[in-house]
């Protein structure tokens, strides 16, 4: 994938985290939710809902049918789904953090193979910091629900 496309995308990318953080922090839970839903569908073409429900390896299918964008629709997921967890930290929710946590590690693991190295840095830095979150959880949480 060309890296100036990719470094585009995580540009835009940044500015969508830079919303949804701003709202969190600012107390504007339900906007910040509404943000991510919104960029879920928008990036992605898939709904929140949807996305919080299936098993992961069902939208790793989901994500790979979409061709030559799977990367894109993938990074975009990954970020989304750690801001939702953030979120579901706000919420007092821990297992659904954990669980988006580990979703969305899974998910940007996933594609690291495919970006250029900036990109590789970037991911990976992210990789480390859901690493990190994740390690405050029991493993228990972290289950997939029955599909």
């Amino acid at each position: 994938m060309n890296t100036d496309y990719i470094l585009r995308l995580l540009e835009h990318l940044a500015a969508a985290i830079t919303a949804i953080r701003s709202a969190r922090e600012g107390g504007r839970l339900e906007e910040a939710r509404r943000e991510i839903a919104s960029r879920c569908l928008e990036q992605t073409g898939l709904p929140l809902e949807l996305v919080l429900h299936l098993p992961v390896d069902h939208l790793e299918v989901l994500l790979a049918a979409s061709g030559h964008l799977r990367v894109q629709r993938t990074l975009w997921l990954g970020e989304l789904l750690a801001e939702h967890g953030d979120l579901d930290l706000r919420f007092g929710n821990p297992p659904a953090a954990a669980m988006a946590f580990a979703r969305s590690r899974r998910l940007l693991d996933s594609i690291l193979a495919d970006l250029g190295a900036d990109e590789q840095t970037h991911v990976s830095r992210r990789l480390h910091e859901l690493s990190i979150r994740l390690g405050d959880f029991d493993p228990a949480p972290l289950e997939e629900p029955p599909a």
